[in-house]
């Protein structure tokens, strides 16, 4: 630093040097400057106390990806120096980076901005994607809770809501007439659907608002409806069997508003929108052909017991499952052994039709040049690339992990299988698109796993559908099958029975017994 309090910062290898700002690149440049500032700040508050409160506003600007990435992982450790930390920024890969590193050392919630416009009177912050995925996940890990399926609703409520308020920032179609009405999601709906039908430009034209407009949860008097409002003004009286009724729906509604709001940003950044009805190199699956059934979903994983003679759910059973669920689902026959235990070699895994971005770590079928991947996604918290990594049992025999552009793979996140397996078909890819399952037709109940016996088939809290119930003469003819057993001990397992074991001898204390008819069954 010069007399006159200028910093000067060089740039030197031996006895060679120079200003930094004339042979280093601007993402160098402005790293050095980041640094210098926190170490400033770090100093001053600890020697002299300082501000704690710090407000960066797109300090990843000028940055490349890695030295984003070195912000965003010492982020975390500003607050644990003292810090009360906000950090605005546009660019959403910085954005995950930066909650990524924050959730591993601290508290940290991630929000989106919806400034004033003419329809809303007041700036708005709503849960992120990624906050939203965060309640969802609790939720579904505890599904009987009544607070998180409030907490899951309401979220879902104010992030539909925020993000319609944004469509109408033009003052020639404001959602309301009167600026001094509360506009209400209803009246946001109305509004999108009016506009739709004669649309004043290519936002209202685009496919992701017609698919919008469509949707039938949002249609006043549906369920999904009902449960939206009612977790707006009286959320304490939802329950949480309400939410679990509309689960898929508040998944479909906040998908198709998160797609329009995508159409919106675009929009706004004057890029050309895709009209409605352009083809695209992207066939949608059709979705699987299912049989009507309709089962009670028993709250224990076995619900019959020998002390129950005749047959009985140790608990009562009031939930309903039904064909319903598989509306927007699609099923694959998958050939290899890529999904580990999770989804063994030559099941039937159970997808969404529609495609999606993926989470990390989820599992997923991937179509890649007409091939279908059966594959585990690992998603980087920033750049335009994926990884598809396979897991096989035996981890010698584990495929290599394929890495591609995220532009050049559709992803399909799967949601369940099947143990039937289907007769191998011909074909090529790791998993081949079936338009129906045969044991679809034999649903005959369905368990909810409470215990970890099912790991990695089945998780606590999902849902398990069985067939007929099985007696104890036909365990002989079912070696791989999984079945569900209530021991005399009343606990409930889920297990695959194995080949019988013949004991030759049996010892009770100093007596010695034949047991060559004895048949013990050994469950895996």
């Amino acid at each position: 630093m010069d007399a006159k309090g200028v910093l000067d910062i060089q740039v030197g290898y031996e006895k060679a040097s120079a200003p930094a700002q004339h042979i280093s690149n601007a993402s160098a440049l402005r790293a050095n400057l980041m640094g210098f500032f926190l170490a400033f700040w770090e100093y001053v508050l600890a020697e002299r106390g300082g501000i704690a409160l710090l407000i960066l506003d797109d300090p990843q600007e000028l940055l490349d990806h890695d030295n984003k990435e070195r912000l965003a992982r010492v982020l975390p450790d500003l607050v644990a120096r003292g810090s009360q930390l906000i950090v605005a920024t546009y660019d959403r890969y910085f954005a995950r980076a930066a909650v990524a590193a924050g959730r591993e050392h601290a508290s940290i919630e991630h929000r989106s901005v919806h400034p004033v416009n003419s329809s809303r009177m007041t700036l708005t912050t709503a849960v992120a994607v990624e906050e939203l995925d965060l309640k969802r996940n609790a939720y579904d890990q505890d599904k009987d809770s009544a607070l998180l399926a409030q907490d899951y609703a309401n979220a879902v409520r104010v992030f539909v809501e925020a993000r319609l308020a944004d469509l109408f920032d033009d003052p020639a179609y404001p959602a309301y007439s009167q600026p001094t009405k509360e506009p209400t999601l209803a009246s946001y709906l109305d509004h999108v659907r009016s506009l739709a039908n004669a649309p004043p430009n290519a936002l209202f034209r685009a496919k992701a608002v017609k698919d919008l407009c469509e949707c039938k949860a949002l249609t006043q008097g549906a369920d999904c409806m009902r449960v939206l409002n009612t977790a707006h003004h009286n959320k304490s009286s939802l329950s949480a069997g309400a939410v679990d009724a509309v689960a898929n729906d508040l998944d479909t509604v906040r998908r198709l508003t998160e797609k329009v709001h995508i159409e919106f940003r675009h929009w706004r950044w004057r890029e050309p929108i895709q009209k409605v009805g352009v083809a695209t190199n992207v066939v949608p699956f059709n979705p699987a052909e299912v049989p009507s059934f309709k089962v009670l979903i028993h709250p224990d994983l076995a619900a019959f017991t020998a002390i129950v003679p005749h047959g009985g759910s140790q608990d009562i059973a009031a939930d309903t499952f039904d064909e319903s669920w598989f509306l927007n689902k699609a099923l694959f026959h998958v050939r290899s052994n890529n999904l580990g235990f999770s989804v063994p070699e030559g099941c039937v895994a159970i997808a969404e039709k529609d495609s999606c971005e993926g989470e990390d770590h989820s599992l997923v079928i991937a179509r890649q040049n007409g091939n279908l991947l059966a594959r585990r996604l690992f998603r980087p918290p920033d750049g335009d690339e994926l990884a598809l990594a396979a897991e096989a049992p035996d981890p010698r025999q584990s495929k290599p992990t394929l890495v591609f552009n995220a532009g050049d793979v559709v992803l399909h996140r799967i949601v369940g299988m099947l143990t039937e397996q289907p007769v191998p078909s011909f074909g090529k890819g790791e998993a081949l698109h079936l338009t129906s399952a045969a044991s679809l037709s034999y649903i005959k109940s369905a368990y909810r796993v409470r215990d970890e016996s099912g790991i990695p088939l089945a998780l606590p809290g999902q849902i398990v559908l069985g067939g007929e119930n099985v007696a104890k003469s036909q365990l002989g003819l079912m070696e791989g099958a999984l079945v569900a057993l209530c021991l005399d001990d009343g606990s409930s397992v889920f297990k695959r029975i194995g080949k019988p074991l013949r004991a030759r001898m049996v010892v009770f204390g100093n007596s010695k017994a034949s047991a060559d008819s004895a048949v013990h069954w050994w469950f895996r």
